[in-house]
């Protein structure tokens, strides 16, 4: 049987911090809420006008073939990113500590 990929002990193994953001401050939650707007305009606002699902499998296979595309093949150019993919070293890479303002 698979696990989940955060399942809690996949977070241990890859040393995955759990999380929880401030209620009621989307700012304190900017990158994935970036995602949920890119994934938007780029995939389902497209594929809802031009694909019709018959299965929910179908629909969630397009949607991890535009996730596998956003993570390793679409540059991004996010603040810290350069133009490179997540999946290019930077999941990766050593974090980098937050600024101090």
């Amino acid at each position: 049987m698979v696990k989940p990929p955060l399942c809690p002990e996949n977070r241990h193994h890859y040393k995955i911090e759990h999380r929880r953001t401030k209620f009621g401050r989307p700012q304190s939650n900017g990158f994935i809420e970036r995602f949920h707007r890119t994934l938007l305009d780029e995939h389902l606002r497209v594929k809802g006008r031009t694909t019709w699902y018959e299965s929910v499998d179908e629909m969630r296979a397009h949607l991890d073939a535009y996730v596998e595309t956003y993570n390793r093949n679409r540059p991004h150019r996010g603040r810290g990113m350069e133009r490179q993919t997540p999946g290019s070293g930077r999941l990766g890479a050593r974090r980098s500590q937050p600024r101090r303002r």
